[in-house]
This record gives structure tokens, C-alpha cells and sequence, in this order.
């Protein structure tokens, strides 16, 4: 199985190994697979985690909706979360019985280091009738003074259910502003009002890449992540989250894409779309990228007190609260 693995990673020419290097990748995924075993433990990896990780050890590879999902139902002693700090917290918000564990603490996110909890004091202060809506990338701190959580594949379906015209969204300014354009083109009567920041990876897009690839491929269809700046939506044919934006270059009849997020879900397209091209412009999130078999082997194997995650119990019961309220409103 493990040699299938590597064939087909090498085959893409996505990267290359010395034979050295590749027998130690195999002794890795051999302990890890044992290390599994041993302690009942699966690996969720987010998609940005890199292809070496999902294709060799991980369990269920998805976003961060899919993965707080698996995290609840998969009913493991111990899950390892191969992305970053917010999805691991998350992880043990809905699954408290489990032993969570974190490759690298210093896995973050600039959009959950963006906001804290005094700016949603006073965003409610000046808006108390708007409820608070918080995309999955924040702390437990922050889903615990929130009132319902959203991700980038279900934060329009979620918004346009709730009865509420004025809406307070953090933290990510750029998808508010993207959600606001998409409810005024639509009619619906929404005033979003935006406190946080903006991916470091997802701001760095600009148009002039779309320009240029839409002189190569007259018939590229650019799919981005609405984390992307407005722009870059306005003038992309498809904008949603990493599993739609997967969903939809498997159903088009196209066969030429440019993808607007990060390098990690281009290469798995790659692999698992060899009769489609896609080109991006490559960046990488450096947080994503912490995440390694070793990393996955040490944390199964002997875990700092720092890699395992622990929430104070009357966080973890207010912050539970804006999750099962997603869950309930994205059916």
C-alpha cells in the first residue's frame, strides 16, 4: 500500500525523493500506522497539510467543517489534527472525552490572532441587537462569547437562515465583505459588520494572475476561496470552500483551471484530477506546513504536555454552544 502511495505521489511530479529519503518515509508511515493501532487514534488532516500526510497516514482529509464533523462522530480515544491550533481546539470541543493532540503548537492562524475578546465587547456594545457570527478560524475563547459559528462552506446558507438584518462577522474581514456583496446582488437584506483581520495567504492573491491566465487559456475557469480579496471573487467563475471548490473542477467539463488558494489543495488536485491541468500562483501557509510524518510519529509516540489540547470546561460548555448551532443550521 505504501509503495502505491509514493508511486503515485512521484508520478505527479509534485516532488522527488532520493531512495534514502523514501525508505525513511516508509519506516515513518509504518510506526505511525502501529502507533495507531496501539492507542486508538486517528489522523484528521486538513487538505493545506500537504499531500505526503493525506495520502500516507491520515484517516479523512476535508476542511474545517468536514473535520469538526469527523471529530465528533469517529468516537477515537485520541485524534491527532494534522492543520492547525483552532482545529484542534475544535476537535476537542466537540469530542471532550478524546485525547487531542497537536503536531506543532506553534501551527496558528493569522485570522484566529486577528480578533480577541474585547473587540467582540465592543462591536456588541455598539450593535447589541447584532449577533455575533464567527468563522470556524478563531479560538475557543472567541466561539465562547459568539453566537453561532460558520465556515466558508456553509456561512451564506447559515446567515441568510438567521432572522436578524444587522449581523456582527469575524473575524474575516474579506469574507464579510465578499458575503455582503453576494446578499446585495441577491436582494436579501443583510448589513454585516466586520471585526478582525485577513488570511496572510488568501489577501496575497491579486487579479493580474487571472488576467494572466485567461490570455494562455482562453477557457480556464478561475475556482477561488472567498477568503480571497473582493475583487479576485468578482472576477472568478467559481468562489467557495476547499471541498466545493474540488466538488466543482470534478463535475466541469472543463479541463483547465486556475485555483485561488493554497498550493496544498492545488497539488492534490493534481494528483487526484491527472486529466485536468490546473496552475496556481503558488503560496504556502507557513502554519499548514509545520505539520510533518515525523511531527504526526513524535506527538502519537511520546506528547508534550503542550501538544495535547485542553479547554476549561466553562469555556468549552459556552463556546460548544455556536457549534451545535451550526451544525443544526447548515442541515
Amino acid at each position: 500500500m505504501h509503495n502505491q502511495i509514493f508511486n503515485k505521489i512521484n508520478s505527479s511530479g509534485l516532488f522527488e525523493k532520493d531512495e534514502l529519503e523514501l525508505n525513511k518515509s516508509r519506516d515513518l508511515i509504518s510506526e505511525i500506522v502501529e502507533l495507531k493501532k496501539e492507542l486508538n487514534a486517528v489522523i484528521l488532516a486538513h487538505f493545506y497539510a500537504g499531500e505526503e500526510i493525506i495520502y500516507s497516514v491520515a484517516d479523512y482529509a476535508s476542511d474545517s467543517y468536514d473535520l469538526a464533523l469527523k471529530a465528533r462522530d469517529f468516537g477515537a480515544e485520541t485524534i491527532v489534527l494534522a492543520g492547525v491550533k483552532f482545529m484542534a481546539e475544535t476537535a476537542k470541543l466537540v469530542s471532550p472525552e478524546a485525547r487531542v493532540l497537536l503536531p506543532d503548537i506553534n501551527s496558528g492562524c493569522s485570522l484566529a490572532e486577528s480578533v480577541n475578546v474585547e473587540m467582540i465587547a465592543g462591536a456588541r456594545g455598539k450593535h447589541p441587537n447584532a449577533p455575533v457570527v464567527t468563522y470556524m478560524n478563531t479560538s475557543a475563547e472567541i466561539k465562547a462569547v459568539s453566537d453561532v459559528c460558520v465556515t466558508s462552506s456553509n456561512a451564506f446558507k447559515i446567515l441568510n437562515k438567521m432572522s436578524e438584518k444587522e449581523i456582527i462577522f469575524t473575524p474575516d474581514r474579506l469574507m464579510a465583505i465578499n458575503l455582503q456583496n453576494e446578499f446585495n446582488e441577491k436582494g436579501i437584506e443583510k448589513k454585516l459588520i466586520y471585526v478582525g483581520g485577513a488570511c496572510e495567504v488568501h489577501e496575497k492573491f491579486e487579479t493580474k494572475y487571472i488576467h494572466t491566465a485567461r490570455k494562455q487559456y482562453p477557457d480556464i475557469e478561475i475556482l477561488s476561496h472567498p477568503e480571497c480579496p473582493e475583487q479576485v471573487i468578482c472576477e472568478s467563475d467559481f468562489s467557495g470552500s476547499t471541498s466545493q471548490i474540488i466538488d466543482y473542477a470534478k463535475k466541469s467539463k472543463n479541463k483547465h483551471f486556475m485555483v485561488m488558494t493554497e498550493c496544498g489543495l492545488v497539488n492534490q488536485m493534481k494528483i487526484e484530477l491527472s486529466d485536468k491541468k490546473f496552475i496556481t500562483p503558488c503560496l504556502i501557509c507557513p502554519h499548514m506546513k509545520l505539520n510533518s510524518l515525523e511531527k504526526i510519529r513524535d506527538v502519537l509516540k511520546s506528547p508534550r504536555a503542550e501538544n495535547i489540547i485542553e479547554i476549561d470546561d466553562e469555556i468549552r460548555e459556552l463556546a460548544l454552544k455556536p457549534i451545535e448551532r451550526m451544525f443544526e443550521l447548515a442541515k
